[in-house]
């Protein structure tokens, strides 16, 4: 990945090229060895509990609001559910920090440096499982909307059905470029005697 990217940006000086690592081993910056990357390179390294804390810090009201609105849970119940360690949450903020990247226009190519195989594989397909999630989600505002255009005449979206929104669209821009015809896979394996 290290190796594509440097090329990339040499080759084309006047583009901007990101180098997106979401391996969890960090491996990008010691493979440029203390070199310095070309100006148009943008190297980031995912640090996927870094920014799982600031997704929750950022959205972790909204999110209690949409399970105010959609269950029955009391205050505690709410915290405590928003407290559980997610599955596939590297995941997730491997999509957003791709999605990040997908939607700065300055960027001409993306090179992703995954971790190894099952990883990989999650985060390939969590595009699709999130997009349930986020439907799932979607699901508990029902009765809130339905309240709301029963007893008020209508409903007017607001912050919670933003974030959905918001959520899914960047899951969807995820799932599209990784179908796209410009997206290409490079396989790497080490050669065992």
């Amino acid at each position: 990945a290290v190796a594509t990217a440097l090329a990339l940006a040499e080759s084309r000086p006047t583009q901007t090229i990101a180098l997106l690592s979401i391996d969890p081993a960090h491996s990008v910056r010691d493979s440029l060895a203390g070199l310095a990357p070309p100006a148009n390179l943008v190297v980031t390294e995912l640090h996927a509990h870094q920014r799982h804390q600031e997704f929750r810090g950022k959205h972790d009201q909204t999110l209690a609001e949409i399970a105010r609105r959609g269950t029955f849970f009391d205050e505690e119940d709410i915290q405590h559910f928003l407290n559980l360690p997610l599955p596939g949450i590297d995941e997730l903020m491997a999509v957003l920090a791709l999605a990040d990247r997908l939607e700065d226009t300055s960027i001409s190519t993306i090179v992703l440096d995954t971790a190894p195989g099952g990883h990989t594989l999650r985060m390939l397909a969590s595009p699709e499982l999130l997009d349930r999630w986020f439907t799932a989600l979607d699901g508990l505002l029902a009765k809130h909307r339905y309240m709301h255009t029963v007893f008020r005449g209508r409903y007017t979206p607001d912050h919670t059905d933003r974030l959905i929104t918001d959520l899914q669209s960047r899951c969807h821009a995820v799932a599209a470029a990784l179908r796209s015809e410009t997206c290409c896979f490079a396989l790497t394996v080490t050669a065992r005697t």
